[in-house]
């Protein structure tokens, strides 16, 4: 018995050691990391202007507009000053640990196109696409962020959330 106990004796202080060494070697916690990545649209029965997609690169956004042949209408890019970055990071972050679907609805069905919204929440990379004008309820807020970054990039006009780059040029919408 004295053998077993001096055995865990032994164990108990090196455990502690483990711990009281090991806690003090650790970098203090960073907040989980998340943010809206892009977003887009697209109509399968189309001539023209087809897809929109929006990229977002840590504060670089890009839009592209664009048909199935990939023909090139509208290229234009901007950045996020800090209350669009904040913006971004606090959406995707209020949805961490939500439960949220790839597909909603029936995107693009007769015809009536499709949106999808990017997130990165913690890592974890999701696209999460529903019809044209019909977000779901818990991607409201996203849906409604990532459409104003579109709108602005589109017409060159800059917000609170995004300012485009200075050869931006607005969409012709004849």
């Amino acid at each position: 018995m004295i053998k077993k106990s001096k055995i865990h004796k032994w164990i108990l202080i090196e455990i502690f050691l483990f711990f009281a060494l090991g806690l003090e070697q650790c970098p203090p916690s960073e907040e989980p990391q998340a943010s809206v990545t892009g977003g887009g649209w697209f109509f399968g029965e189309c001539l023209g202007m087809c897809l929109g997609d929006l990229l977002i690169s840590d504060t670089q956004v890009d839009y592209v507009i664009s048909n199935w042949d990939e023909t090139v209408y509208l290229d234009n890019h901007g950045s996020l000053p800090e209350t669009g970055e904040k913006k971004a990071r606090e959406l995707a972050q209020d949805l961490v640990g939500t439960d949220l679907k790839s597909v909603y609805g029936c995107p693009d069905c007769a015809d009536g196109g499709g949106f999808y919204v990017s997130l990165d929440r913690e890592g974890d990379d999701s696209t999460h696409t529903y019809e044209y004008s019909d977000p779901p309820r818990e991607l409201t807020e996203v849906d409604r962020f990532v459409r104003s970054l579109m709108d602005s990039l589109e017409t060159c006009l800059p917000s609170v959330n995004i300012t485009p780059d200075e050869n931006c040029v607005p969409r012709n919408r004849s």
